[in-house]
């Protein structure tokens, strides 16, 4: 999968589709080889109306899902503990988006 930046999401499946994935929240998938989680959320496209035929072109026929990526690191993981357990706290900006 590649990595997408904000703007190339935005650019393959449009902004409303950016926002709402990252209105979700998100889960932690997997750690990282630096003791960083990485977290995810994602959002099933199936609807392409709002879409330029440019930009449907280059989606699977019948779907796809964008995904958000983020990381949060040991030292976002003290700063929780020392509020409680409250990962509000964690700045929740993705890192990176997929579609797959």
């Amino acid at each position: 999968m590649t990595r997408l930046t904000r703007e190339e999401a935005i650019q393959l499946v449009g902004e409303g589709w950016v926002d709402e994935v990252e209105q979700l929240n998100c889960e932690p998938t997997r750690w990282t080889d630096f003791d960083d989680i990485e977290w995810s959320a994602s959002v099933k496209i199936t609807d392409y109306d709002g879409l330029s035929e440019a930009q449907i072109d280059r989606l699977p026929v019948g779907g796809c899902s964008l995904c958000a990526i983020y990381y949060t690191s040991p030292e976002d993981a003290e700063m929780v503990e020392e509020n409680g357990g409250d990962w509000s706290v964690v700045d929740w900006t993705p890192d990176h988006y997929e579609i797959y």
